[in-house]
């Protein structure tokens, strides 16, 4: 199986040191807003076309790996979840993506990283 990649024109490339840490998922999510009316009664609003959401982990990778991650977040043709690039998973099948905010979440361990974070295809 290959490493999952994270790619954009513009933007070094991104290869995981290790791979994914889970196998991969998409899941299909609605676009749709509901909260509860003052009565109780529970309102729906379709927002548009439903979309896959593909949640992914990287478990112990290396501080470098780490630091090229960050450097391809950074770099202004990606620039965290402004745009989107392409996720080539470890089955070698490219998605266009964005990054969801505030799903990038980190740890450390010594020397090594843990990072998972949530993108939407679109």
């Amino acid at each position: 199986m290959a490493k999952p990649t994270f790619s954009k024109s513009g933007a070094a490339t991104w290869t995981s040191d290790k791979g994914e840490a889970v196998p991969y998922s998409r899941t299909k999510q609605p676009n749709q807003y509901h909260e509860a009316s003052e009565d109780g009664t529970d309102q729906v609003v379709d927002l548009g076309s439903s979309f896959h959401m593909i949640p992914l982990t990287f478990v112990h990778i290396s501080s470098s790996n780490y630091d090229d991650l960050i450097t391809f977040f950074d770099d202004g043709n990606v620039n965290w979840s402004a745009n989107t690039f392409t996720y080539t998973d470890s089955g070698s099948t490219g998605h266009t993506v964005r990054l969801i905010p505030r799903t990038f979440k980190e740890s450390k361990t010594a020397a090594m990283y843990t990072v998972s974070m949530t993108l939407k295809e679109t």
